[in-house]
């Protein structure tokens, strides 16, 4: 009678379940890593999405931002974010119709605003300046997060890293 057979197929049971798990976290990463790394939000998985996806084409950092009441209208505010951008110098969006979408959110997450450039953004390969700019007409509306992020021309699919700001009213960022 051998005393240790059951200790024997426990261990090799374990393995089983260890592999079945693994190989179901693996079916269930390959099947929502493509939603995560869509623009869809501002969340930190989405942060992280990007930072296990493949390095993108078009670098941004910020370069200026605010949230400002309008002096000739009390009741709507300006948001105005401009980024610099550097080319990776492979990069195959080099002097192509590009674009860059910058969404609004209010604390709690919810979508106030989108914009982008109405005839697209033409990226140069030396890299550059943009400014994306909107106005909320909401005036109840205190702080907001802006996110900036480069696009195709027909705004699905993402070049660069996503760049989040969180502004208060009256706020003015010039790192």
């Amino acid at each position: 009678m051998d005393l240790h057979a059951g200790v024997r197929n426990n261990g090799k049971l374990g393995i089983v379940k260890l592999i079945a798990a693994l190989t179901l976290i693996s079916l269930v990463l390959t099947v929502l890593l493509p939603y995560l790394t869509k623009f869809d939000g501002i969340d930190s998985v989405s942060s992280v999405a990007y930072a296990v996806d493949q390095a993108k084409p078009i670098s941004i950092k910020l370069n200026y931002a605010h949230f400002s009441p309008l002096t000739n209208n009390s009741k709507s505010h300006q948001v105005k974010v401009i980024v610099l951008y550097s080319v990776m110098p492979s990069a195959s969006t080099i002097n192509m119709a590009q674009n860059a979408m910058m969404k609004v959110f209010a604390p709690n997450g919810t979508l106030l605003k989108t914009t982008s450039f109405p005839g697209g953004l033409k990226i140069n390969a030396t890299g550059g300046k943009a400014q994306l700019a909107t106005t909320l007409t909401d005036s109840k509306i205190k702080n907001i997060t802006a996110s900036v992020i480069f696009t195709d021309s027909s705004k699905t699919a993402n070049f660069s890293n996503p760049l989040n700001v969180k502004l208060n009213l009256g706020q003015t960022i010039q790192p």
